[in-house]
């Protein structure tokens, strides 16, 4: 009669092809693209873990289950674990998806094995300032943002010349404004300095 017995392989979760995941604290985890305005960290949409080959060296009856820690944070982050084996680490069975709920798993007993992890995260709002329009920062020929808002100029300041010709009483200051550079004029003020 064969003696069986319950073998545990280790999963070096450090070695294997991240995509667009990464290991953090001892933890698999989607990549991290970059924080919004109010601190909260903004992950990929979705990454996988392939493992390296995990070679069987005992004569193995079947597979049985995959053991996790899990710790799901976020809104609706979820993931799901593959597994596929090989005889020969060139043909390999497909992926297969283990049972969430029992670790069991249905592919082929080998001598090799790999696991795949797939990583998924649910969109949720995240605030970010593209610019916020400073006071002062836009100051151009057209537009301005001296109220703190991106907003077309509409107030012009300009440099008169003085017009020695005129002989009536007061100083004649004198510019060129060309019709098509305004739609409309409301006003003209002079500004005494």
């Amino acid at each position: 009669m064969a003696n069986t017995q319950e073998i545990k392989l280790p999963i070096d979760l450090q070695m294997g092809t991240f995509n667009k995941t990464i290991l953090k604290d001892g933890k698999l985890q989607l990549s991290e693209i970059t924080k919004d305005d109010k601190g909260n960290t903004v992950y990929e949409p979705s990454g996988t873990w392939e493992s390296s080959i995990i070679p069987i060296h005992d004569q193995v009856a079947s597979f049985h289950q995959i053991s996790s820690n899990t710790v799901v944070s976020g809104n609706g982050g979820s993931y799901t674990i593959y597994v596929q084996s090989s005889a020969d680490k060139i043909t390999w069975s497909p992926y297969v998806e283990v049972d969430v709920q029992t670790g069991n798993m249905q592919t082929p007993k080998n001598k090799f094995v790999r696991i795949k992890i797939e990583f998924s995260s649910s969109p949720t709002d995240a605030t970010f300032t593209v610019d916020a329009f400073d006071k002062g920062k836009y100051n151009k020929e057209t537009i301005t943002s001296n109220t703190g808002a991106l907003g077309l100029k509409k107030e012009y300041t300009y440099k008169y010349e003085f017009d020695g010709s005129w002989k009536g009483t007061g100083t004649l200051l004198r510019k060129k404004i060309e019709h098509q550079k305004f739609k409309k004029i409301n006003a003209l003020e002079v500004i005494k300095k």
